[in-house]
């Protein structure tokens, strides 16, 4: 059964009777499957107030709130957590009565003893410190994970397991997609298991995105060798995102921070690579090529990014800047373009034109190659800052 503890004082006690708990014999709240109630005190009598709970699917409590007649619900605590438990950050927007069951929705251990903060979780046959990420106590059912260590938490495996009672570990259940065979669309069903649970017309895909490029290759290889990305439709059942597990991700690799100076300066050229190919992606269909929605900012970005580079190879490919190389040879070349360009030199001064024009053209041929200069170096710049930042 999950616990409330609240320590207002060296002696305060509290009492846990089946769902009521009481603070110094005074009732402090009543359990309940949708988070807590507890009593308020008023002028015209007792009344109740109700906490409700919004948690993960790992069980893990994130938010707190409080329902209120006929006005906005009001958020009373708020956590974000590591894998293995330790608090990423928590917010008790200055309440008092706070909710302790929040890792895994087991009671927070938070007593001081001899000035140090237990912050262990009550797992109900043990004891368990998201700080190491272990049990304290040896499994009782050790003999089913002979290859593990009694005192691991979920196989090491936190983020598709669970340990409910703190004696055997449990699957988290992931709702699936399928393939919409007459729309060529991916949808997701939290009502699909597996194949025997897929409804007629759709085809079983799998629980995760990864299944998805899989399938999507399978089905429709040239487009997936390409580069281009599965069309979703409208999913069947709300979609609250997942932990994509297995395959390599190059985005979320780029995007990542990184461990070492050698792997920061890979990303930072791979950064620069990629974008070459993903800008004009990017801008033409609103999504990158690895398939992630853009903002219209992003979008923006990316026509910045991509436009400029357009500009000044148009403006050697449509003869408006020459590339040359320099001295005698250089000027030959320039003569022999602009004659199937098109342009002749005539009269007595042919000669002084030709050069004037071929001095003109060795400017813009400078400014073309500085101002691709300035954008590799801004590119560059961002880059690094953007690595650094991570």
């Amino acid at each position: 059964m999950c616990m409330f503890s609240f320590q207002a004082a060296a002696d305060h006690v509290t009492d846990y009777s089946y769902n009521f708990l009481y603070e110094d014999n005074e009732l402090f709240c009543i359990l309940a499957p949708f988070g807590r109630v507890t009593p308020m005190n008023t002028s015209d009598g007792n009344k109740w107030r109700y906490h409700y709970t919004i948690a993960d699917h790992l069980g893990n409590t994130r938010v707190e709130f409080v329902a209120h007649d006929g006005a906005q619900p009001e958020v009373v605590q708020s956590s974000s957590y590591y894998p293995f438990g330790m608090t990423l950050r928590r917010n008790d927007y200055g309440s008092r009565n706070v909710n302790r069951c929040l890792y895994g929705g087991k009671e927070l251990q938070d007593q001081t003893i001899a000035g140090i903060a237990l912050n262990w979780y009550d797992f109900e046959a043990r004891m368990y410190d998201p700080t190491i990420g272990r049990f304290l106590q040896t499994d009782p059912k050790a003999e089913k994970y002979f290859n593990v260590s009694p005192y691991t938490y979920c196989l090491n495996n936190p983020l598709i397991l669970t340990d409910p009672s703190g004696q055997e570990t449990e699957e988290v259940e992931t709702d699936d997609w399928i393939y919409d065979i007459s729309k060529d669309e991916y949808v997701w069903d939290e009502t699909v298991k597996d194949i025997e649970s897929t409804p007629e017309g759709f085809e079983y895909v799998g629980p995760t995105l990864n299944d998805v490029g899989k399938h999507f290759s399978e089905v429709h290889p040239l487009m997936s060798i390409v580069g281009l990305n599965p069309e979703f439709g409208q999913n069947r059942t709300p979609y609250s995102g997942e932990l994509r597990n297995g395959g390599f991700n190059l985005e979320m690799w780029l995007d990542s921070p990184s461990e070492n100076v050698g792997e920061g300066a890979g990303k930072i050229a791979a950064n620069i690579a990629y974008g070459m190919i993903n800008d004009p992606y990017t801008m033409i269909f609103g999504r990158t090529i690895g398939g992630r929605e853009v903002t219209s900012n992003e979008r923006v970005g990316a026509f910045a990014n991509f436009v400029p580079s357009l500009i000044t190879g148009g403006l050697v490919k449509t003869g408006q800047v020459i590339k040359t190389a320099g001295g005698l040879k250089g000027y030959n070349e320039f003569l022999k373009s602009t004659n199937k360009a098109g342009i002749h030199y005539s009269g007595a001064g042919w000669q002084k034109q030709a050069s004037r024009m071929y001095k003109m053209n060795k400017i813009a041929n400078g400014s073309v190659d500085d101002f691709k200069h300035s954008t590799r170096t801004y590119g560059l710049f961002l880059e690094t800052n953007n690595e650094l930042n991570k």
